[in-house]
């Protein structure tokens, strides 16, 4: 067994050229490693580099985690279009990162075939909370009515009342993102584009065309008007690596190997 492990950073074209820049360790070079139609971008790195008690380290160490999060992002940028693996994909060697890649070639080749020409973006609903819980209260008559009479009730009955407010206000809350996402995704399916599986709430992430993204945006401008008052707003954030794209494929790939 060497002394090296290797750290995966993409999935890419197998013509695509390998990017000019340092790893994910400054003294790490890129390497492009052929697996059938695809290629993936890798690094060799110390195994010691990334052990157990090494990685127990690292955690207790923002500032190393911050460079080597900037060195894996900014590595993805140079390779994209390309599929990201996650930060930290580390593999013991070349046999199994190939052997993972040549199983999967063909759907990883379709993969970025579908990319070609697109980027990642992402809509992110930003919620101002004070503002947000007087437009649920002012436009919701239950939680209007509970405030209408906390306001004329007597000390103690005020208190209680106010208190279940607070009580009912998350859900209120939870309940308006969640109909203004749906909004959302409805305006991105009537475009026409794909959306991403999303883990963050409050953003939905989609691949588009710059045609298409110029398509959209009166649609989002529109929606983003039609938000004012209500304690939400619109940001549109892009363009990404394929970050959320290449998540959906891999979990995809993860859940088809678990069936029996």
């Amino acid at each position: 067994m060497t002394d090296d492990a290797w750290y995966a950073y993409a999935v890419l074209p197998a013509a695509a050229p390998t990017p000019r820049l340092p790893g994910i360790l400054p003294e790490a070079g890129l390497v492009s490693l052929p697996a059938g139609a695809v290629a993936v971008l890798a690094s060799p790195v110390p195994r010691a580099a990334f052990a157990e008690e090494a990685a127990r380290d690292h955690a207790r160490d923002p500032a190393w985690l911050a460079a080597r999060a900037a060195a894996h992002h900014a590595v993805i940028m140079a390779a994209a279009p390309c599929l990201p693996f996650a930060f930290g994909a580390l593999f013991s060697g070349t046999a199994p990162l190939l052997d993972w890649a040549a199983q999967r070639s063909g759907d990883l080749a379709e993969a970025l075939e579908r990319l070609d020409g697109r980027a990642e973006w992402s809509l992110l609903l930003e919620a101002e909370p004070e503002a947000q819980d007087a437009h649920l209260c002012a436009t919701e008559p239950a939680l209007a009515a509970l405030r209408q009479r906390a306001e004329g009730a007597g000390p103690g009955t005020a208190f209680l009342l106010r208190r279940r407010l607070e009580q009912l206000l998350p859900g209120a809350r939870h309940a308006h993102l969640a109909g203004r996402l749906e909004a959302l995704a409805a305006l991105l399916e009537e475009a026409g584009l794909e959306q991403l599986p999303e883990a963050m709430p409050g953003r939905l992430s989609f691949l588009a065309e710059d045609a298409a993204l110029a398509g959209l945006r009166p649609a989002l401008e529109a929606f983003n008007a039609g938000l004012a008052g209500t304690g939400l707003g619109l940001r549109l954030s892009g363009p990404w690596p394929a970050y959320g794209f290449a998540r959906a494929l891999l979990a995809q790939d993860a859940a088809a190997e678990a069936r029996p």
